[in-house]
């Protein structure tokens, strides 16, 4: 993967130890939610992985969505999701007993 300071090409699991150690580059630009870091070791604490705006599936729908975005969307999906399934389960004729 590039190094977003300098671009230098790392393996990924390289990439904190390089921007930490090596990377020469004046700033860092966070490439999820574009915030820019003039400091290694604060844009390799920033990382990805915990940056709101990187893009996460929802686990409903496999929409991308942002991790900041999340909750508000499966307000909105949930039910949606579940109104489909009950509308396949009707029209495919399968019907559940009530236990008496």
């Amino acid at each position: 993967v590039p190094c977003p300071g300098c671009r230098h090409q790392c393996a990924r699991g390289d990439l904190r130890a390089h921007i930490t150690l090596n990377c020469r580059a004046p700033s860092w630009r966070c490439p999820e939610c574009g915030q820019l870091f003039r400091d290694a070791d604060a844009f390799a604490n920033h990382g990805v992985p915990t940056c709101v705006q990187r893009l996460v599936a929802c686990q409903l729908c496999n929409r991308s969505v942002s991790a900041a975005g999340l909750a508000a969307h499966l307000l909105e999906c949930a039910p949606a999701q579940l109104a489909a399934q009950r509308a396949r389960l009707s029209t495919s004729g399968t019907t559940r007993q009530r236990p008496v």
